[in-house]
């Protein structure tokens, strides 16, 4: 599966969660990580802790940024 591909996929995902793609990698990546989802091979870098602790470290700046006024616009 190419990179192009992947992206589609992790952007499908978060679509149709209704979650934003910081919270649906990171979910993925738990999920993968416990074993509760195989994940396809391309996807296997979202299992490292790292990149979930990135990932989620992201999504909560992401979310209080936005219920913040001004801070989204800045």
């Amino acid at each position: 599966m190419d990179v192009t591909a992947l992206i589609a996929l992790s952007m499908g995902a978060a679509w149709a969660s209704g979650l934003n793609l910081y919270a649906a990698c990171a979910v993925l990546g738990l999920m993968g990580a416990t074993g509760s989802v195989d994940l396809p091979p391309g996807l296997d870098p979202l299992q490292n802790p790292l990149v979930v602790a990135a990932v989620g470290a992201m999504y909560v700046v992401e979310f209080f940024a936005a219920k913040i006024p001004g801070v989204d616009s800045a």
